[in-house]
């Protein structure tokens, strides 16, 4: 199964002081990243960056567009975190995505800018859109994938539509995740999830099993 982008992060990355920048950084101001300038604070998420980044082309990135560049290696955290080891079933993979929305619920800073961020790339000039359409493709790709090789393996029914459902996956996780974002203590973002995924895998297996009843931290 391919991993989904952006790379995994070098092994100086740490986790700590990244979730503690953004939470800071949202804090301060959750709207207009790119306008008038970057948020106040931005400087702090640039020498984070620069420090944890690599080559000096990604370190020019992070002094244009911080808020991306933290989101970039947040990502990179979660692929290393959720994805790095290759689900052996689609009961796994699922799993892993349900430990990823508990993961996220975990880290409000994190999980409102990302929302800020995906809203105001809708315009194709924001310096945000290419990150979020490269990732939508991504995470579609590698859940296909993560099917296709569940209906090879026997588990799932031969005429699932692998790509299908992998765009339905993509767009129900932003949108619980929004969901949450508005009423974070009205809604159990993981619970929603495992709910939607355990429903959507016991339509699809052979056998009509659902998920595992431990499928729900990260």
């Amino acid at each position: 199964m391919e991993q989904l982008a952006p790379p995994s992060p070098p092994a100086s990355y740490a986790r700590a002081p990244l979730d503690a920048l953004v939470e800071g950084v949202v804090r301060s101001a959750v709207t207009g990243f790119f306008k008038g300038g970057l948020l106040d604070g931005a400087d702090v998420l640039d020498g984070w960056c620069i420090q944890y980044g690599g080559d000096r082309a990604e370190e020019e990135q992070c002094t244009v567009v911080a808020p991306v560049c933290v989101l970039r290696r947040s990502e990179g955290h979660d692929v290393e975190r959720f994805f790095a080891v290759e689900a052996h079933s689609a009961a796994e993979f699922f799993a892993a995505l349900v430990g990823l929305a508990d993961y996220n619920s975990r880290r409000p800073g994190r999980t409102k800018m990302f929302n800020v961020l995906l809203a105001e790339a809708g315009d194709p000039g924001h310096p945000a859109h290419a990150f979020f359409v490269k990732r939508c493709a991504d995470l579609v790709e590698v859940s296909a994938g993560a099917l296709r090789e569940a209906v090879a393996s026997g588990e799932l029914k031969p005429d699932t539509d692998c790509e299908a459902l992998a765009e339905e996956f993509a767009a129900v996780m932003d949108g619980i995740q929004l969901q949450w974002a508005l009423d974070p203590a009205g809604v159990d973002m993981a619970a929603r999830m495992r709910a939607y995924l355990d429903r959507s895998l016991r339509s699809i297996t052979v056998s009509g099993a659902g998920l595992p009843s431990d499928a729900h931290t990260g």
